[in-house]
Parts: structure tokens; sequence; C-alpha cells
């Protein structure tokens, strides 16, 4: 998964083989993985950095 915050974004995938690179129009890497072929889904393999995440809001003005 490449989350909720590229929502709609476009972009394009690089495959090599096994290995995938998604990345926006621009050259952004949003997430780099090697498909493994013996299983049905891909573990996300560890925490990579995301970006224009919301830590904390305020609701008070």
């Amino acid at each position: 998964p490449v989350g909720t915050a590229h929502k709609n974004r476009k972009v394009n995938l690089l495959v090599a083989g096994p290995d995938v690179r998604i990345i926006t129009d621009d050259g952004e890497l949003l997430r780099a993985l090697t498909i493994d072929p013996t299983r049905n889904y891909q573990p996300l393999g560890g925490r990579w950095p995301v970006h224009n995440v919301l830590q904390q809001a305020c609701t008070m003005s």
C-alpha cells in the first residue's frame, strides 16, 4: 500500500523483475519493494517514511 495521503495521485510503477518502485510524476519515491512470488500478499517490510501526516490537531479556537 502507498497510503491514503496519496489517494487519487497519479503514480508510475517502475518494474524490473521482482523489484518495484512507486514514484510520483515529479520523481518522488513513495515505495520500493521486492515482490515475493511465493506469497499471496506482500508484507509491509517495516516502516518507510510517510509524508503529509497530521500529527496533532487542535479543535479549540
